[in-house]
C-alpha cells in the first residue's frame, strides 16, 4: 500500500512537472517578428470529421504560445491534392499551412499530383496509425519469419491480403516485401473492411492494415498480430514485436502519418520558429490529453527527421515497382 501510495504521488509530481514546464514554456520569435500575424491552415477533412476536430485543437493551442490566430480551412477531396493547390498560391512565408496525412507524400511520389516533393518543404509531423500485419490464430503462420521463410521457398505464392494498390497499405506492404527479399500476390480489395472479412474468411494467409482497423478483433481473438511498423512497442500491443525487432529497419516508423507542411522557400528563420511551436502543441498537457483521449499513436517528429521521412516515401514509391 505504501509502495503504491509513493508510486501515485510520483505520478502527480510528474505531471505536474510537466504542466509547469509547459506553463513557463514561450515561443522564441524570429527576428522579424514572425509570427505577427493569423496563420491559415489547409486541410483534407470537413467539418465534424476527426481530423478536422484535431486540427481545431492544435490551432487552438498554438494560439496560446504565438498570439494569433490559426484559420482552418478545409478542401475535402482528391486525396488532398485540392488542399495543397491552395497551398501552392499562397507566399512562402510560413503563414500559410498544409496538414496532410501519408497521402501527400505518395501523391507526389505516383505523380498523381501536379507538383514536385521540392515545392513542399515539411515542417513536423505529429500522429499516426503504424502497420500491422495479422493472420488467423490458428494460422500456419505465426511469426513473421514463417512468412519470410515460405514465400522465399514459394515465390509469388504466398497470398497476402491489403486495402488497394498504390495507396498506404501496399506501400507499407512492398517496404516490407523489398527489406525481406520476397515476392508475394498481392490482393487488393475496395476498402480495409473488405481486406479483414477475406482474411477471417481464410481466403488470404495474411492481411496488412492499420493498428486500428485490426485492434478490435485482434482483442476479440480473431486475429493475430505478427508485427508493428511503431519504432517501439505499443502500449496498446505490447506483447507485439516491432518490425525493426525483427530485423526488418526499413519498416521502423512506417505509419498513415499525420503532420504540417509549408511552401518551400520558407526562410529558415521562420522555419525554425514553425517547428518549436508543434515541439510546444505536442508536449502541452493539453494536447496530450487530448490526443489520448482519442486513442492516438503520438510521436513528434522535427524537421529535419519529417524532411527525411517524406523523402523517404516519395523516393520509395518512384522506384519501386508496384505493377
Amino acid at each position: 500500500m505504501k509502495r503504491t501510495l509513493l508510486a501515485v504521488l510520483a505520478a502527480v509530481l510528474i505531471c505536474l512537472s510537466f504542466a509547469a514546464l509547459a506553463e513557463n514554456a514561450t515561443l522564441t520569435k524570429a527576428p522579424d517578428g514572425f509570427p505577427e500575424k493569423p496563420f491559415t491552415l489547409y486541410l483534407d477533412s470537413d467539418p465534424g470529421t476527426e481530423t478536422y476536430t484535431i486540427c481545431q485543437k492544435f490551432a487552438e493551442i498554438s494560439a496560446k504560445y504565438t498570439g494569433v490566430n490559426m484559420e482552418l480551412k478545409p478542401y475535402e477531396g482528391s486525396s488532398g491534392v485540392l488542399a495543397l493547390a491552395e497551398l501552392m498560391k499562397s507566399k512562402d512565408d510560413g503563414y500559410s499551412l498544409l496538414h496532410q496525412s501519408l497521402t501527400l507524400p505518395l501523391t507526389i511520389g505516383f505523380g498523381t499530383a501536379p507538383f514536385a516533393a521540392s515545392d513542399i518543404q515539411p515542417v513536423a509531423g505529429l500522429f499516426g496509425d503504424s502497420l500491422v500485419v495479422s493472420v488467423l490464430p490458428d494460422s500456419q503462420f505465426q511469426s513473421i519469419e514463417d512468412i519470410v521463410t515460405f514465400a522465399k521457398e514459394n515465390p509469388g505464392k504466398f497470398n497476402w491480403g491489403g486495402a488497394k494498390t498504390k495507396a498506404a497499405i501496399q506501400v507499407g506492404s512492398a517496404m516490407f516485401w523489398n527489406n525481406a527479399g520476397i515476392k508475394v500476390n498481392y490482393i487488393a480489395y475496395g476498402s480495409g473492411t473488405d481486406a479483414l472479412v477475406a482474411v477471417l474468411g481464410g481466403n488470404t494467409m495474411c492481411n496488412a492494415s492499420s493498428v486500428s482497423g485490426a485492434l478490435d478483433y485482434y482483442k476479440n481473438g480473431e486475429l493475430k498480430i505478427l508485427a508493428v511498423s511503431a519504432p517501439e512497442r505499443l502500449a496498446i500491443l505490447p506483447e507485439v514485436p516491432t518490425f525493426e525487432e525483427l530485423g526488418y529497419t526499413d519498416m521502423t516508423g512506417y505509419s498513415i502519418y499525420r503532420g504540417t507542411y509549408t511552401k518551400a522557400g520558407i526562410s529558415a528563420e521562420h522555419l525554425a520558429v514553425l517547428e518549436q511551436l508543434h515541439e510546444l502543441v505536442f508536449n502541452d498537457p493539453e494536447w496530450v490529453e487530448f490526443m489520448a483521449g482519442l486513442n492516438k499513436e503520438t510521436n513528434f517528429m522535427g524537421t529535419e527527421a519529417y524532411t527525411e521521412w517524406f523523402n523517404h516515401i516519395v523516393n520509395f514509391t518512384t522506384t519501386f515497382n508496384f505493377d
